[in-house]
């Protein structure tokens, strides 16, 4: 039987010699299992049909060795992606300023609208500018088109997030936009695009090349946009006077509100509090100790003035 590698050392085929010719199996996927791999090969010969087959191989000390660039590939795909965002902060200019005042004068809520992995983006972004003091909700573009607009209203921001700015879907909904009179922000990775002919801010998120090896998957190009759209959460924050508290009071389920919030009274315990007076014995301070699950027994006086406390520990 001969292997057959890639440059980067991974299995593509095995060919096993017989008397009658050549079988060919061609993996299909594989399942990593503490006891080693398990190869799933479509068999292929000149007579006979593709059939699945599959097959065993112990587990080697080290995955890596089998492809040792992994390593260098991911700190590269890491760097450039910091530079990436770093080049972005470096391009800020007077529009960013622009699209903060447009979102502090705006009287209603901030509409963050994306398709695909943009609108995934937006669906965070939305959620990080309404935890920190901007009220925001995000519109999917297609369901926009199909009623959802009547969620938008006059007193709204719009901030449309398109990294070619062409996106059909969002495309469709500026002439809506424009006839009410709501002001568009857009982010863009393309300045020639049409989207920013349309709008009245344009943030520029453009990117030399995505992460992905085949520089087709939206990796660096959604990383920058986030980055972007937590630098006008910041920016927006420093400029409403937006402080802990404030947050807090919108997170009273977090650890945080609970701290910052929370008081004495909405804590105590107000029920079957145990009392003993001063000539119980002990025995019957124990008993209420117990009864009262508070690790402690109230000793108060004949006016139920407070005389003292006994504990469990």
């Amino acid at each position: 039987r001969l292997p057959c590698r890639n440059e980067d050392g991974w299995l593509t085929a095995y060919r096993i010699s017989i008397e009658n010719g050549t079988i060919e199996l061609l993996p299909v996927g594989f399942a990593v299992r503490p006891q080693g791999y398990r190869f799933h090969f479509a068999c292929r010969t000149p007579a006979m049909s593709l059939k699945i087959v599959s097959s065993s191989l112990p587990a080697p000390e080290t995955r890596i060795a089998a492809v040792p660039r992994l390593l260098q590939d991911a700190r590269e795909m890491l760097q450039q992606q910091a530079e990436a965002v770093l080049r972005i902060g470096e391009r800020l200019d007077h529009r960013f300023l622009q699209a903060v005042e447009t979102i502090l004068a705006c009287q209603g809520r901030l509409v963050v609208c994306g398709m695909g992995k943009s609108g995934l983006i937006g669906r965070k972004m939305s959620a990080t500018f309404a935890s920190t003091g901007t009220p925001s909700f995000f519109l999917h573009p297609g369901e926009a088109s199909h009623g959802d607009l009547g969620m938008v209203t006059p007193n709204d921001v719009v901030l449309l997030i398109s990294n070619s700015g062409e996106t059909e879907e969002v495309l469709r909904l500026v002439p809506y936009f424009r006839d009410v009179g709501i002001p568009m922000i857009a982010m863009v990775g393309r300045e020639t695009a049409s989207l920013t002919e349309l709008v009245d801010v344009v943030l520029d998120i453009s990117v030399e090349r995505e992460a992905c090896p085949l520089n087709l998957a939206p990796t660096t190009s959604t990383l920058v946009t986030l980055a972007l759209g937590d630098a006008l959460a910041a920016s927006l924050i420093r400029a409403r006077g937006f402080r802990a508290l404030d947050f807090a009071r919108l997170h009273p389920g977090g650890a945080l509100g609970r701290r910052l919030t929370s008081r004495v009274q909405d804590v105590m315990q107000k029920n079957r509090l145990p009392f003993v007076r001063p000539d119980q014995t002990v025995s019957e301070c124990l008993i209420q100790m117990t009864q009262g699950r508070c690790g402690l027994a109230i000793i108060v006086g004949d006016e139920q003035e407070l005389l003292g406390v006994v504990t469990d520990g």
